[in-house]
């Protein structure tokens, strides 16, 4: 015959000790889930007053977070919407439809895709007339990190559509497509991955550059990708094959 007996102790600890023969099987039981205590603070609600305004928020979009500031997306009655910074206990616009578009023509009609390091963001926008870019916002100071007629550094042409701006600093990284004017049918350059440092627009990789002896057929990154100088990136590769990659400047 088999007796069974459970000795409990201190720290989560258990014995199922089986009493057969000499033989002792000790065995951990599962430990208790950890808590922690979070206090919430209200950035904004539909009850919140659009900064520079009218009414309150209607719709409020992903946000982004660096140390105790905050940037999200918005909008409001009667088509309002913007890019939105909380720091330092208020609420302010980093931009919206009736900011005018740095070195474009007319307002933002269209925002998102904002990320945040410090006080300063980084943002896509658009506007009338196929307008759109990535722009920034550093020491209030809104500008063009690079737009439909920024040229493709490394490329030929211009730039004609972007996404998923990441911003670390003063450094700003983005994916950016163009089209080859110079190529038969106009042919479309894949996307592929910048960055702005120290005002200079760079190149870092493309799509059809070789990484390990493998053709890249695709490329991705995330608004937060970008830490100081480095990226990271997802590759796909011609022969189906993936892998995600940490650059560094050397």
């Amino acid at each position: 015959m088999r007796n069974r007996k459970r000795y409990s102790f201190p720290g989560e600890i258990a014995l199922s000790v089986i009493l057969w023969g000499l033989v002792i099987v000790p065995s951990v039981s599962p430990a208790r889930a950890a808590t922690l205590d979070y206090l919430f603070s209200k950035i904004a609600d539909t009850r919140t007053s659009l900064p520079g305004g009218a009414g309150n928020f209607t719709s409020l979009g992903s946000a982004s977070i660096f140390g105790q500031n905050v940037v999200f997306g918005g909008g409001g009655s009667s088509s309002q919407g913007g890019i939105y910074i909380h720091t330092g206990g208020s609420l302010n616009t980093v931009a919206d439809h009736s900011t005018a578009i740095p070195g474009g023509i007319g307002n933002f009609s269209g925002l998102g895709s904002a990320s945040i390091s410090g006080g300063n963001v980084v943002f896509y926008g658009s506007g009338s007339s196929g307008q759109q870019g990535i722009y920034s916002s550093v020491g209030n100071s809104l500008s063009t990190v690079a737009d439909r007629s920024t040229a493709i550094p490394g490329g030929i042409g211009s730039f004609t559509s972007f996404e998923n701006p990441s911003i670390s600093g003063g450094n700003v990284a983005f994916t950016g497509s163009g089209m080859d004017a110079a190529a038969p049918a106009s042919r479309s350059v894949p996307t592929n991955i910048y960055i702005s440092r120290n005002g200079l627009l760079y190149e870092i990789i493309a799509s059809n550059d070789t990484l390990e002896g493998k053709i890249i057929q695709s490329l991705e990154f995330g608004d937060q990708g970008l830490s100081g100088d480095s990226v990271v990136i997802q590759t796909l590769f011609m022969d189906g094959s993936q892998a995600i990659y940490r650059a560094d400047v050397v």
